[in-house]
């Protein structure tokens, strides 16, 4: 008679195909734990140096804290100690980035409901939604030390006497422009999102901004129609577009050069500040998919909707556009050598012949 030994031989060896395996399958849990951890602020708490522990509060299911906890020790992104609950060297660098998950769980609802989605003979009524809030706190948490404090650097602040920030989520932009263009006495939150639009005036006020701000709910695109509620320009003018573009070039890289060509029109003297992604093919991608979280980030554009375009497209509107590149940052490169592009971009755009 033959036995089957259930037991499994020594493993001699973590193989690159099991890490890259482990690490598919682990996203699925780590992602939705980092952002409810954000969206509650504990991520705040933890990097400010406080320990966490379970609650002593018994409306609270003390199962749910003491495994999410359990399971982040495990992982070497917690540890505990006398105190409770601290970050690691590891889980300091994950909490910091903790805006990226946040950004992918609000897109949850379109995976949740993925095999409707697939399904030929059963497609649903209504198209999934994002979840704008979620969405809103985990870009204003990702994109304020790596897109916008570096950006400020690149713009002289004298004179700046008006900032209008077009998808202006949550107002993080708009607070640290306003801290740095000492000038402005006029900040312009605009979003599509009502809620995006009170959160960054309730920012604002909340930090104390004593100047006038307008709250405008309307679509980024639309620049005649947004602009013609603002008084025309008497000083410099700073328009901020931070990864909205993407959202109205379905038509390719001539959407962008209309955008910009109407801004110009719109208001003439105003500078430029321009936050993007770029979007590869798969080919591009793969050779690269363990640096880089591009696929993720393509991925729900896509499902979404959206259409980023390529580096080539992007060098091919700065020539085209009423604009000169004054200053430019580039990020989170995919490829190699010569074919090598930048995932995400900054520009500081200044109008041509001023």
């Amino acid at each position: 008679m033959t036995l089957y030994n259930s037991v499994a031989e020594p493993d001699n060896g973590v193989t690159e195909q099991k890490l890259r395996i482990i690490g598919l399958m682990r996203g699925r849990y780590v992602v939705p734990v980092l952002a409810s951890l954000e969206r509650l602020g504990h991520v705040k708490r933890l990097l400010s140096g406080e320990a966490l522990r379970p609650t002593a509060d018994d409306r609270v299911d003390q199962r749910f804290i003491r495994a999410i906890f359990s399971y982040l020790a495990s992982l070497d992104i917690l540890a505990l100690g006398p105190c409770g609950y601290t970050p690691t060297p590891f889980g300091i660098s994950l909490l910091r980035r903790a805006g990226s998950a946040c950004i992918l769980e609000s897109y949850r609802a379109y995976f949740d409901r993925l095999d409707v989605l697939l399904d030929v003979a059963d497609q649903p009524q209504a198209a999934p939604r994002v979840d704008r809030g979620l969405n809103i706190l985990g870009s204003g948490a990702l994109h304020r030390r790596k897109f916008f404090e570096p950006a400020l650097r690149l713009v002289d602040p004298s004179g700046i006497e008006a900032i209008i920030d077009l998808g202006c989520g949550d107002g993080t932009f708009l607070e640290l422009a306003a801290a740095a263009f000492s000038d402005a006495g006029q900040i312009v939150a605009l979003d599509l999102s009502p809620e995006a639009v009170t959160a960054a005036a309730r920012r604002l006020s909340e930090r104390g901004f004593t100047g006038g701000i307008s709250e405008i709910v309307a679509n980024a695109g639309d620049i005649a129609g947004w602009s013609s509620h603002l008084p025309a320009a008497r000083g410099r003018e700073l328009v901020s577009a931070w990864f909205v573009l993407h959202e109205f070039c379905a038509g390719g890289a001539m959407d962008a050069v209309r955008f910009f060509a109407a801004l110009r029109e719109a208001r003439p003297c105003a500078e430029v500040l321009v936050g993007e992604i770029t979007s590869f093919t798969e080919h591009e991608l793969a050779p690269h998919h363990a640096h880089s979280i591009a696929p993720e980030f393509l991925l729900f554009h896509a499902l979404s909707g959206q259409s980023p375009l390529s580096w080539a497209d992007w060098r091919h509107v700065a020539a085209e556009i009423p604009y000169t590149v004054a200053g430019e940052l580039r990020a989170d490169w995919v490829g190699e050598g010569c074919s090598a592009a930048p995932a995400n971009f900054i520009w500081h755009l200044v109008p041509k012949g001023r």
